[in-house]
């Protein structure tokens, strides 16, 4: 597939994924409306977020801190209510007998896409490829991942060869990751 169609590809699927979650937020806004005590998601997140930015502008590292902690575990509940609201949404849907497929509920506007996930025994596979036949072969894709512990180990022992593998990498910064304790 080109560059242009996984784009695409990958585009269609999150604007499914923010479909659903529009839904989900829905969901929960009737729920709230109906008597229970959940508080509309959306509204609590954007009263959440305009406290956050004001309390970003802190130049005190501690407080950042702070705000970097409870930020977390705010996502952490988030993301487990999240888990439960879609854990619910399944429960009215029956999966497709080939478990790979998507069903959609036209009403409520909520599609479900079943997938099988499929893994190669790369090992196995090496050692038979010469003896398969090309269709076969054409059923894999390989991609090379650069070994960083023998790649830093090719540079100091043997610049040279460091130099053509090298041709083959391309490095960029990756982002910052943050711990806190």
């Amino acid at each position: 597939m080109s560059r242009v169609g996984k784009v695409f590809r990958v585009s269609g699927q999150l604007s499914t994924f923010l479909h659903l979650m529009k839904k989900i937020f829905q969901m929960v806004d009737t729920v709230a409306q109906n008597g229970c005590i959940v508080e509309p998601l959306a509204q609590h997140t954007a009263q959440r977020a305009s406290q956050e930015r004001a309390k970003m502008t802190a130049s005190n590292l501690s407080e950042l801190r702070a705000a970097w902690v409870r930020a977390k575990a705010e996502e952490a509940q988030a993301n487990e209510r999240r888990l439960q609201i879609e854990a619910a949404i399944l429960e009215h849907f029956t999966p497709p007998e080939s478990l790979d497929g998507t069903v959609t509920n036209k009403e409520q506007g909520i599609s479900v896409a079943y997938k099988l996930t499929r893994t190669a025994d790369t090992a196995a596979l090496q050692k038979a490829w010469v003896n398969l036949p090309s269709v076969v072969q054409d059923a894999f894709e390989w991609k090379a991942t650069p070994t960083m512990k023998m790649v830093k180990a090719l540079q100091i022992a043997n610049p040279q060869a460091y130099a053509i593998a090298a041709e083959f990498i391309t490095a960029k910064p990756a982002k910052p990751y943050i711990t806190v304790k």
